[in-house]
């Protein structure tokens, strides 16, 4: 039953069962090796699922075959839910918007095609929030919707305040945190907050800098910026390096944690995995132009960012994602 988890989750027999039995099958589904999975586009038709070796470093290609609907295809979103790996929407090369999803079971090795969104959307951020799969803006969008497994099926939620263009968000404790980019008026400076139960979206905080292209992940209450850019409010200076950010929910703490400016923040993936956020990153010093890719760790509870072995040296399009193998 684990192995098939999304297709038990929409028998009518399964969903009548107790919720002990419904408890140990996501448990069984949850259980194997932590693992980090990179989804990495090799050439114009080529696409490749990596998982990464822990002990000696390196790359071992997982039996896949990516379906031929998702090649050419850039600017998507990708997330995980119940040890699936889930990639959406995105725009090809002559600039047609795709509303396809797609799916990759590991405990298969098989890709399927899922329900499409209702709408097209690129750039936009796709999340795993209590069971179910947010689709939050795009780019100049406003819209959002939900994927609930089993119901098989997307439905509209609660639209943003504004379109957003190079924002980020994240889910923490059940809830949906947007952060930075642009509206059409300008600067987005607001943190906004969506709860799932009430359809609602709310302005949560209001932040002194401005931030745009990050990436984000978070831990219980705590949420982490990695990369992209940064402007302070009072000295209006802009920043493109490796930052690692932390914001607090409960205080509304904003608290730089790391920074290395010789590193990238932009074009870069990360992922949460163990204890710590790994981060595909490029050299920015003056002699590699930017062209060597860097693996990184940052360490969440000692704050110390180091080298990992074994960076892919191939690919663009990348996605890390962290789940169970057997």
């Amino acid at each position: 039953m684990a192995a098939h988890y999304h297709c038990m989750l929409q028998r009518a027999d399964f969903q009548e069962s107790p919720e002990s039995l419904k408890e140990q099958v996501i448990q069984e589904r949850l259980r194997g090796v932590p693992s980090l999975l990179l989804l990495s586009q090799q050439g114009a038709d080529s696409w490749v699922l990596l998982r990464y070796l822990e002990v000696g470093g390196g790359w071992q290609v997982m039996p896949s075959d990516v379906p031929q609907s998702m090649l050419r295809v850039q600017s998507y979103g990708a997330a995980s839910l119940n040890n699936y790996l889930f990639v959406a929407g995105g725009t090809r090369e002559n600039g047609q918007e795709v509303s396809a999803v797609h799916s990759y079971n590991p405990s298969t090795g098989f890709w399927s095609e899922e329900p499409a969104m209702n709408q097209k959307r690129y750039n936009f951020r796709l999340l795993a929030v209590g069971g179910s799969l947010y689709a939050v803006g795009g780019q100049s969008l406003q819209t959002m919707e939900s994927f609930n497994p089993a119901q098989n099926t997307w439905n509209l939620a609660a639209p943003l305040p504004d379109p957003l263009v190079e924002f980020s968000a994240c889910e923490s404790l059940g809830k949906i945190y947007v952060v930075g980019g642009y509206t059409p008026r300008g600067r987005n400076l607001k943190v906004l907050r969506y709860c799932p139960l009430a359809d609602q979206w709310s302005e949560f905080d209001i932040w002194r800098h401005h931030v745009r292209k990050q990436q984000m992940v978070s831990i219980e209450e705590t949420l982490y910026l990695v990369g992209g850019f940064i402007r302070d409010g009072q000295s209006g200076q802009s920043e493109d390096s490796l930052n690692v950010h932390s914001y607090d929910t409960r205080t509304k703490e904003f608290t730089c944690l790391k920074v290395n400016t010789s590193k990238s923040g932009l074009s870069i993936c990360c992922t949460l995995h163990n204890d710590g956020i790994y981060i595909l990153s490029r050299d920015v010093n003056p002699g590699t132009l930017g062209k060597h890719r860097v693996f990184l760790k940052y360490c969440v509870f000692t704050e110390v960012c180091e080298y990992v072995r074994g960076a892919p040296s191939e690919g663009h399009n990348m996605h890390l994602f962290s789940v169970y193998l057997s």
